[in-house]
């Protein structure tokens, strides 16, 4: 569940016009890659002064990670500029991952979440993915269908 809103902050800055395997493969990938780097201080902090490194324990970045904004969205605005699905496709890289860093100093991400609302956060990331993933799909009330049987 890390991954949707950053799936989604890289496919609206390409106004990408689908998000695509590719560009989720992308997103999963960037989080694989960014596990297994060291872990910064701050992340440290925001868990008590915990240890992280990869394995068993660690597979995913933590939620509070500024990292992971600039990782996974890069990666898949890249995969959607590689997949031609990309209406405005960025030709700048360094540029997009320093707005992208810029973005999570100048927020109010930064602050620290309660679990409760990191909850609620997941929550609705999770119910406009599926909403999107619908939208393709035929309605199964077209054709004056009903719930009801009778």
């Amino acid at each position: 569940m890390l991954g949707f809103p950053f799936i989604f902050r890289g496919a609206l800055d390409v106004r990408a016009t689908s998000i695509s395997e590719g560009m989720k493969m992308a997103a999963a990938r960037a989080l694989a890659d960014l596990a297994k780097e060291s872990v910064p201080e701050s992340v440290r902090k925001a868990y008590g002064g915990a240890d992280f490194s990869f394995g068993p324990g660690y597979i995913v970045p933590k939620p509070f990670d500024p990292r992971v904004i600039e990782w996974e969205a890069l990666a898949v605005a890249k995969a959607a500029c590689e997949e031609g699905l990309a209406d405005q496709p960025i030709t700048d890289w360094d540029a997009y991952r320093k707005e992208l860093r810029d973005r999570w100093r100048n927020s109010g991400s930064r602050r620290i979440m309660s679990f409760g609302q990191l909850v609620l956060l997941l929550i609705g990331a999770f119910v406009l993915y599926m909403a999107v993933e619908e939208l393709g799909k035929p309605s199964p009330f077209q054709g004056g269908e009903s719930l009801q049987q009778g």
